[in-house]
C-alpha cells in the first residue's frame, strides 16, 4: 500500500472543531469491523517531505495487538538496493495500538526515491510494504487529500449511500484516480475499485469526485483514494471514518403544555423513537439538547422528558447505539409574554427650556387579570421628540427600577416636545410598556446692552434709547428675538411707570426708541413675549413661546434750552492791532424765546489751520441777552461763543465767524 502525507490531513479533514449533542462519539456495540490481530498492523498514511536535500518521513499506523517496531528505507528508482536505512523508528505520537512514528530525516539521491516499510505487531507478524511513498530530488509535488462528500462529521453516519470527492496537487500529470471502500482502518476491501471524474481543475490542482457510489452492509468503513502519475508511482490518502448504520426517527413528538411564560416553565416532552421501517427502538439515550435532561425508550419505543423551557425551540436527540443512528427533532413552544405597564408623571408640566425636570414613574406586570406587582431591576429608557424640530432622542437617558418597581431621572429641558419612557422587554417574559407625556417649554429672555445716547436733552427734546432682546439656551441662529413687541415705559420717580408706545426689534433682535422727554425721570422697556415667529431648517419656521423680560433703567435729565444768535466778530476784515469787537445773543425757551438775561458767556478763539478752540474772555449778557467783547485783534481765524449751561438751562454754542486779519 502506498501512502502520502496528504493522508494524514485527509484524516483529519472530517474532524470538526466541537461535535453536535446528537453526533454520539462513543465508539458502536458492534465491533465486528475492528482492525483483527490476525490481520496485522494496517498503515493508514505515510508521508516523505523533501526539505532542501532531506526526507521528513511520518508514519500512521495502526494494530489491535499494537506494534512493537517499524523499519524505514530508502532506494532510487529502479533499483533494489537500500541507500539509507532506519531499522527502529521511533514513535513520537500515540500508542502502539494507534500511532505516529517518525524516522530521522535522510539524506536524498537525485532522483525518484521509494520508502519501504516493515512493521512488526506483539504477536511477531510482519507487513511490508515496498514503495509506500515516493519524493523526488529536485523536488516536485504530488500529493492527495480524500474527504466524504458533504460530510464535516468525524466519524461521519449515513444509512443512505455516500461518495467522495479528492483533491490531487501536482507538478507532473496525473494518470488516474481511483477510489476503493474498506472495513475501516483494515486492508480489506469492499466491492469495485471506483475511478473518479474531474470537477474542477486549476494551476495544478484538480478536484475529483463521484457521489453515492458505495451503498455497503451496516458497518464501519473509511475510503482509500489513490492516485497515479504519469509515470505510474501513485500516492494515496484516507477518508475518515463513515459509519453506515441504520436510520432513526423520533414520531409523536409533543409538548404538553405548548407554552410557557415567566411564571409557567414546566414542560413535559413525550415522544417515539423508531427506525425507518417504524420499529420501536428501546434502550436508546434520548436527550433534551443543551441539557443535562434524558432518558431512555422504553419496549415500544416511548420516551417521556421533563424541562424548565427557556426557549421557544426544543431540540430533542437520541444517541447513536451500535449502528442504529443518532437522530434529532425539534418540538416548537409558544412563549407568553406577560402583560407589564409603565407609568410616567413629570415634576413640572411646563418648564422653561434649559430647566432640570424629574420624570418618573412605576414599572409593574400583571400577576392576575386586573392585578399587578412591582417589576424590579429593569432599564427604563427615556426617549424625547422635539415638536419644534421633528427629531427623535432616542437614548435621551436610562433609569433601573428599585425594589418597588420605581424609578426616576432628571432631564434637562431642550424644548417643547413628547417624553417617553419605554421598557422595553419586547422578545423577553414580560411585554413592553410605554407611557407618553408632554411638556410645554418656553424660551428665557432678556433685554440686554439697553442704554441711552442722550443722558441730557431739552425738555420736550427727543431721548434716544437702545438695546438688544435675546433668548437663553438656544442655538447661535435663535439667540436674537427677532420681530419682537418691546414695550416703553416711563417714572418721574422710578416707580410709578407710564407706557409711552411699543416698536419691534430688528432680525437680530435690536432696537431703538426715539422718544419725547418733557421731564426728567427714568426710562425702561419691556420684551412683551408670547409666541414668537422662527426660521427652523429644513422645516422652514415655526412658533415658539418666550417669557416676557424688563431691561434695567435709564436717567435721562431734562434741561431748558439755550441759543446764542445773531452772533458777529467785527470789523472784517481788520488790520492787526486793531480792536476787534465780538457780539451776540443769548435767549432762553421758557413757553417762548426770551432774553437770558445775566447768562455768563465764554468767546473762544481757533486760529487758523488750528483745531483746537482757546478761551479768550468771558461777557455778560445784558438784561435783553446782549453781549459784547472787545480784543486785540493779532491773527486769522474763528471766533464763537459758548454758553455753559447749569443745572436748569442746557448750555450751547454759537455759530463760528472768520475774521482776516491784515
Amino acid at each position: 500500500m502506498r501512502l502520502h502525507l496528504a493522508a494524514i490531513t485527509a484524516a483529519l479533514v472530517l474532524v470538526p472543531a466541537a461535535a453536535p449533542a446528537w453526533a454520539d462519539t462513543t465508539p458502536p456495540a458492534i465491533t465486528a469491523t475492528q482492525p483483527a490481530a490476525e490481520a496485522g498492523p494496517v498503515i493508514l498514511s505515510v508521508t516523505m517531505e523533501p526539505i532542501g536535500t532531506r526526507a521528513r518521513i511520518f508514519v500512521h499506523a495502526v494494530s489491535a495487538v499494537g506494534i512493537t517496531k517499524v523499519s524505514a528505507s530508502l532506494r532510487l528508482k529502479g533499483s533494489d538496493e537500500t541507500y539509507a536505512l532506519d531499522g527502529d523508528v521511533k514513535r513520537f505520537y500515540g500508542t502502539e495500538q494507534d500511532g505516529n512514528w517518525n524516522p530521522t530525516p535522510f539524506e536524498l539521491k537525485e532522483g525518484r526515491t521509494y520508502l519501504d516499510l516493515e512493521l512488526t505487531d506483539a504477536t511477531g507478524a510482519r507487513k511490508t510494504v515496498r514503495a509506500a511513498t515516493f519524493t523526488d530530488l529536485p523536488a516536485s509535488r504530488f500529493s492527495v487529500e480524500a474527504s466524504v462528500l458533504g460530510g464535516n462529521l468525524n466519524p461521519y453516519p449515513t444509512s443512505k449511500a455516500f461518495g467522495l470527492s479528492a483533491t490531487v496537487r501536482h507538478l507532473r500529470p496525473v494518470g488516474r484516480v481511483t477510489a476503493q471502500l474498506h472495513k475501516w482502518q483494515s486492508d480489506e476491501t469492499v466491492g469495485d475499485e471506483i475511478p473518479l471524474s474531474v470537477r474542477s481543475t486549476s494551476q495544478g490542482v484538480t478536484v475529483y469526485e463521484a457521489k453515492d457510489v458505495f451503498k455497503p452492509p451496516v458497518g464501519d468503513y473509511d475510503i482509500v483514494v489513490t492516485a497515479t502519475d504519469d509515470q505510474g508511482d501513485s500516492v494515496q490518502a484516507r477518508t475518515g471514518r463513515v459509519i453506515e448504520g441504520i436510520a432513526s426517527r423520533i414520531d409523536e413528538l409533543k409538548a404538553t403544555p405548548d407554552w410557557y411564560d415567566a411564571d409557567h416553565r414546566d414542560v413535559t416532552i413525550t415522544g417515539r423513537l423508531v427506525s425507518a421501517d417504524g420499529s420501536p427502538l428501546e434502550g436508546t439515550t434520548v436527550t433534551v439538547s443543551g441539557t443535562e435532561n434524558q432518558t431512555t425508550t422504553a419496549a415500544d419505543g416511548t420516551f417521556t422528558l421533563k424541562l424548565t423551557a427557556q426557549s421557544v425551540t426544543v431540540r430533542i436527540v437520541s444517541s447513536r447505539r451500535g449502528f442504529q443512528l443518532a437522530t434529532k427533532a425539534t418540538v416548537a413552544l409558544e412563549h407568553h409574554s406577560i402583560p407589564s405597564r409603565l407609568s410616567l408623571k413629570s415634576s413640572a408640566g411646563a418648564a422653561k427650556i434649559g430647566d432640570s425636570v424629574t420624570l418618573s414613574g412605576t414599572l409593574e406586570r400583571q400577576t392576575t387579570p386586573g392585578a399587578y406587582a412591582p417589576l424590579a431591576g429593569r432599564t427604563v429608557t427615556i426617549l424625547y421628540y422635539d415638536r419644534d424640530t421633528r427629531v427623535t432622542s432616542w437614548d435621551y437617558a436610562t433609569a433601573t427600577t428599585d425594589a418597588n418597581g420605581r424609578y426616576s431621572v432628571k432631564v434637562t429641558v431642550p424644548g417643547s416636545g413628547q417624553w417617553t419612557a419605554r421598557a422595553n422587554l419586547s422578545g423577553g417574559d414580560f411585554a413592553t410598556a410605554e407611557a407618553d407625556i408632554d411638556i410645554d417649554a418656553s424660551y428665557r429672555t432678556s433685554v440686554v446692552d439697553f442704554q441711552t445716547t442722550t443722558p441730557r436733552v431739552a425738555a420736550r427734546g427727543k431721548a434716544t434709547l437702545t438695546g438688544r432682546v435675546v433668548r437663553s439656551h438656544a442655538s447661535p441662529a435663535l439667540t436674537p428675538v427677532g420681530v419682537g413687541d418691546v414695550s416703553v415705559f416711563f417714572a418721574a420717580d422710578g416707580k410709578n411707570w407710564t407706557y409711552q408706545g411699543s416698536l419691534r426689534t430688528t432680525a437680530d433682535g435690536r432696537f431703538t426708541a426715539t422718544k419725547t422727554a418733557a421731564r426728567d425721570g427714568y426710562w425702561q422697556v419691556r420684551y412683551d413675549g408670547g409666541y414668537s415667529y422662527l426660521p427652523v431648517p429644513p422645516w422652514g419656521v415655526r412658533y415658539a413661546f418666550d417669557e416676557p423680560s424688563t431691561s434695567g433703567r435709564v436717567f435721562v435729565d431734562t434741561a431748558i434750552a439755550t441759543r446764542i444768535s445773531s452772533f458777529n466778530a467785527s470789523p472784517e476784515p481788520v488790520r492787526k492791532g486793531r480792536t476787534l469787537t465780538v457780539k451776540g445773543r443769548v435767549t432762553k425757551q421758557v413757553g417762548t424765546w426770551k432774553a437770558g438775561a445775566g447768562a455768563t458767556l465764554t468767546v473762544y478763539f481757533k486760529p487758523s489751520g488750528s483745531s483746537k478752540w482757546k478761551a479768550m474772555g468771558t461777557a455778560k449778557a445784558d438784561r435783553n441777552g446782549w453781549f459784547t467783547k472787545n480784543f486785540k485783534a493779532s491773527a486769522d481765524g474763528t471766533w464763537a461763543a459758548a454758553y455753559a449751561g447749569s443745572s436748569t438751562y442746557l448750555g450751547v454754542w454759537s455759530a463760528g465767524d472768520y475774521v482776516d486779519v491784515r
